[in-house]
């Protein structure tokens, strides 16, 4: 049972210290934690040492622990055990009411006012290192929440529970909502995950909330804080730490656009307070692996892409009107509509030691006052399936220039058979609205049976009378396959709330 090392990083450590190490194998992680023993090189892992292992075959990654290092007949082993309590797939859920819900993926809850929610920014950020389920519905209160977690949660056994609760009964009795709050978290700890407690979000005056409300906000919050010292496995996070204006206590103007829900620079700023949390809890990588049903060559799989050109080399990609510059290979980017709204585009190294390439695109606003679009993709545009009856997504690294010029960004998978379906990232009504400030992630289509070819591009759209330019980089274009039977951590079509 052989592990290959993979971007090995001494520096790294874990929550207590220890070296913490990332591997990538092919084998399948319960027939590894089954035999005990896999193969490192010798004097990389030490007794105590953490490590991440990643398999390839069923995207899974697994916490272990070093328990003895051993050398037998000049082969060096290392005995492991499961670090932290048994998940599944290291599954991210979150729950809670319309504050979360409006960033929902997967849920039934859809608003005229979606947008990217806190944890959907954290985890694009991230690079979607785990699976992750919106379990937020609108309206709810803390009792609501109560009766439906055993069934749209726990029954899902994550790693990870995202709780907000408690917006929606600012007003009524606050005994009955500690209680009920109490009742809610440590149900959570005790099937065994990792709660992250997100504190009531304040509000501004157009909420109609009594100076009474601010206050039960406040207590209440300091008992969930207080409620995650007390108890491991438990994070708190201050929803309000980027978003209230100290001295009001009301959000800032610009983080609602309600008095009560997030824009998407409010989500993305409640984001920063969750992305340093998973960050420590979820396995680091960098990598965008794609799963296949078989080996390719009878022995390995592919790790990597199934895109045509995933390294966006060359520089034969088809320019439209209003566009100049280089594009790769099979590429093309083009204006969309009408107006005068430019676009550069330049082929260069994502970093100096990295092998792959990026593509650099600075869009200059035309001086109107209409949302202009450009459309990146591929041409010819349609991608012949690889895998009948086989789940895909799409995928792009992406990195954005803080810029006000940027209205939404979204990556589509158009589906070219009899639903004629376009997937695009985060399903949102909008589009994918930007938060206006710089960031660094990866977008990511819902996954999809196709009903016949499909089709991978990027939609941008620019507020013509922006000030300045704005740039956006891509990298690693991916629509890959997903084999259910052996990736899959938990039910996929789960029924919708």
């Amino acid at each position: 049972m052989a592990f290959e090392m993979s971007g090995f990083n001494s520096g790294l450590t874990s929550n207590s210290g220890i070296a913490d190490h990332y591997y990538q194998s092919t084998d399948q992680l319960a027939d590894m934690l089954e035999v005990g023993y896999f193969d490192v090189a010798e004097g990389l892992v030490q007794t105590g040492d953490i490590i991440n292992g990643y398999s390839s075959t069923q995207d899974e990654y697994v916490k272990l622990r070093v328990n003895r290092v051993e050398t037998s007949a000049g082969v060096f082993t290392v005995q492991v055990s499961r670090f932290g309590l048994p998940a599944r797939g290291n599954l991210v859920v979150s729950m809670g009411s319309s504050i979360l819900a409006h960033g929902a993926i997967d849920t039934g809850a859809r608003f005229a006012y979606d947008v990217a929610g806190p944890v959907e920014w954290a985890m694009r950020r991230l690079g979607w290192r785990a699976p992750y389920l919106n379990r937020a519905i609108s309206g709810q209160k803390t009792v609501d929440m109560i009766a439906r977690l055993d069934a749209d949660v726990l029954s899902l056994k994550p790693q990870i529970v995202i709780m907000q609760n408690g917006t929606n009964e600012i007003s009524d009795e606050f005994a009955l909502l500690k209680e009920n709050t109490y009742t809610l978290y440590s149900r959570i700890i005790a099937a065994g995950a990792t709660l992250i407690a997100m504190g009531i979000s304040s509000r501004d005056s157009r909420s109609g909330w009594s100076q009474k409300d601010y206050e039960t906000m406040a207590a209440i919050n300091e008992f969930k804080r207080r409620f995650c010292e007390a108890h491991p496995n438990c994070y708190y996070v201050d929803t309000n730490a980027t978003i209230m204006d100290p001295e009001t206590g009301e959000l800032f103007p610009e983080m609602t656009w309600d008095g009560t829900h997030w824009t998407p620079t409010g989500a993305y700023r409640v984001g920063d307070r969750i992305l340093p949390i998973l960050e420590d809890l979820l396995p680091r990588t960098d990598i965008i692996p794609t799963y296949i049903a078989k080996p390719d060559n009878g022995v390995h799989f592919s790790y990597g892409n199934e895109a045509p050109n995933p390294a966006l080399t060359g520089n034969s990609g088809a320019l439209g009107d209003g566009v100049t510059g280089e594009v790769p290979d099979k590429w093309t980017v083009e204006r969309s509509g009408s107006h005068s709204s430019t676009a550069t585009v330049s082929i260069g190294k994502k970093a100096p030691n990295d092998p792959r390439n990026e593509v650099s695109i600075t869009l200059t606003p035309s001086g109107s006052s209409n949302r202009e679009i450009f459309f990146f993709r591929i041409q010819p545009s349609i991608i012949n399936i690889q895998q009948l009856g086989q789940f895909y997504e799409g995928l792009m690294g992406i990195d954005v220039d803080a810029w006000d010029g940027f209205d939404y960004m979204r990556l589509e998978v158009d589906d070219a058979g009899p639903g004629s379906k376009t997937l695009y990232d985060g399903e949102n009504s909008r589009g994918f609205p930007m938060p206006n400030e710089a960031w660094s992630g990866i977008l990511r289509t819902p996954e999809h049976l196709p009903t016949g070819n499909l089709r991978l591009r990027v939609r941008i759209a620019i507020q013509g009378d922006a000030a300045g330019s704005g740039t956006v980089r891509f990298s690693t274009p991916v629509l890959r396959a997903i084999d259910p039977d052996s990736r899959i951590a938990f039910p996929r079509d789960l029924p919708q709330n």
